[in-house]
């Protein structure tokens, strides 16, 4: 039973992992672009499914101001992605750290599975070893 919960404990922080890996490397993809927007709508029409061309946006508004020329508002999306980007770029080294804490807890705990096996096979050990001795 034991053992069936840490199989699925380990299928869960696989998963995890998984998803991490994708998002890292869909920062990698974005931080190497060219056109950072146009790479970041590329990821995000792939995960979403949807391959459709979006018509452009008229007008924006931020903070309270309405934005209507096209380079302004291309620029404030591409600063948008671009802070999202640096800010992963990050919490990558948190990321790598939580993964091999993550990965040391899974071989502690199944070093400690192994050493309460040995224990209680050197007691049965132990107790049958005295039985032979009685005879």
């Amino acid at each position: 039973m034991l053992l069936l919960q840490l199989i699925t404990e380990i299928i869960k922080i696989l998963s995890m992992f998984i998803r991490k890996a994708k998002i890292i490397e869909h920062d990698k993809l974005i931080l190497n672009s060219h056109n950072k927007v146009k790479t970041t709508w590329g990821i995000i029409n792939k995960e979403s499914g949807r391959n459709e061309k979006r018509s452009e946006i008229q007008s924006l508004n931020i903070e309270g101001k309405k934005i209507t020329d096209q380079q302004t508002i291309a620029e404030t999306f591409n600063e948008y992605f671009v802070a999202i980007a640096e800010n992963v770029k990050r919490q990558r080294k948190i990321i790598l750290l939580m993964m091999i804490t993550i990965v040391w807890i899974i071989i502690l705990i199944s070093w400690n599975e192994l050493l309460i096996n040995l224990t209680q096979t050197w007691k049965v050990n132990a107790h049958q070893q005295k039985k032979l001795n009685k005879l």
